[in-house]
Order: C-alpha cells, then structure tokens, then sequence
C-alpha cells in the first residue's frame, strides 16, 4: 500500500518549514515512487510507504505543520478539468454545447462544491474541452488583463468530477438582456444562477466572495486553485465518511 500526506489546516508552507517536502522530493527521484506538491499546500506528498510517510509527517510536526497520513484509496484523485466555454445556467443543470451545438447536462444534484478566484494569466483550454469559442459576448477590458481573471470551479459526483469556467473565454450569451458589457459582471450572473440553482453544493470561500463583489485574497495560478480545491473535497469526502 501506498500513502499520502495532507495537511490538516490549507496553508502555503513557508520555504522556511519546506525542508522534510525537498528530502522526500529527492527520495522520490530515486524510487519513482513520490509526487511532491510543488505549491507546498493541500495534499502534500504521495504514494509513499507507511513508513516514509510518517517520517516526513513527523518531520513536519517538528516545524509547526500538522498534517495526516492516509492511504491512497482514500484520497481524492486530481480531477482533470473541463473547461466550458458555451453552456446555459439553466433551472434543469448546467447545460453544455459542444461545436456541434450537441447538449450535455450536468444536474444540480450532482454539484458538490463550488470554487473562484483570480489567476493571473488566462490558460489554454483543456485538451478534453467540451465548448465552442466564445461568440457573441463580452471579453472583458485592459484593466481586467492586467488585474488578471477570475475562473469558477464546479465539482460534481458524476463520472467528469470537474467544471471550470474561466473569465475571458465563455459565451454569455444565455444572458440575454441582462449581459452586460464587462466580463467581470457577466461571470458574477453567472455564478449568481449558478448558487441559485446548485442548493446542495458548499460554497468556497472564494466563490462566497466573488459572489458578494469582493477581491480575491490573492493572484493564484490555476494550478494553485486545483490544487486548493482538491484538498477542499479531500475534506467533504471525510465529513461525508
């Protein structure tokens, strides 16, 4: 069996406090066996053995870091994500149109947790895109692409775990009248139906903030945000038994 080491409270681990991480890190260039979060947050190290890994564990304890030990079964997967370019937020789910304008849903019921902050460049989209390039809408201002985007993140239960809706590259079009010329306030519709009809999900904190008209706590990447989204569901899978 293998096992992972994850923190017990979501904090970037100052390079200070990072020394037991880097012994694992080259550790894992000889036995192929580790993946060292390299934003030092979250779910730390995997597939180590036991042993190893409560090494690492007690190492971090010495430093002031808590973390847990637990077996790779158990932990959430890194979900890969689907960015959607055209959908309609819509009372019956998230409705998603492929280049050929093919629907797929995604019920609300299914929706467990819901994310957003800024990044600070836009990414390509993902290779398993299921969207069409944004037509029709608002793409925003300079100030925005300088301040960065903001991207919503949308986890569900069902078979592809992951949503993401970036800024700069949806379709506001379901909109209607009430699109508006930035698409800073286009997204925050979006995100404000997307409460309205996802009852059952938790809310991130951030999501809570950009719903309110708030600025994000910081610049993130989006491999930062993956990566503090993973070890949020990390948690609800816990609570959830």
């Amino acid at each position: 069996m293998s096992f992972a080491i994850i923190q017990k409270k979501l904090e970037v681990i100052p390079p200070a406090k990072r020394a037991p991480l880097l012994e694992a890190a080259r550790a894992g260039q000889l036995t192929h066996t580790n993946r060292v979060n390299h934003d030092y947050m979250g779910i730390l190290v995997e597939n180590l053995s036991e042993e190893n890994a409560q090494k690492v564990a007690e190492s971090l304890k010495s430093v002031g870091i808590e973390t847990q030990v637990l077996e790779m079964s158990r932990v959430v997967p890194r979900p890969q994500p689907v960015d959607v370019v055209n959908a309609e937020v819509s009372p019956r789910g998230l409705i998603l149109r492929d280049i050929q304008l093919r629907e797929t849903v995604v019920p609300w019921d299914s929706v467990v947790f819901l994310s957003a902050t800024r990044v600070k460049q836009a990414s390509r989209p993902a290779a398993n895109s299921l969207s069409l390039a944004p037509t029709g809408g608002a793409r925003g201002d300079a100030r925005s692409a300088g301040e960065g985007s903001w991207v919503l993140g949308l986890y569900t239960n069902g078979e592809q775990p992951h949503y993401r809706i970036q800024q700069n590259r949806f379709n506001y079009m379901y909109l209607g009248a009430k699109r508006a010329l930035k698409s800073i306030e286009n997204l925050r519709l979006v995100a404000a139906d997307i409460a309205r009809f996802a009852t059952r999900a938790v809310m991130g904190e951030g999501f809570q903030t950009f719903l309110a008209g708030g600025a994000s706590r910081d610049h993130a990447t989006l491999e930062t945000f993956e990566e503090e989204n993973r070890w949020h569901l990390q948690q609800l899978k816990q609570e959830g038994g």
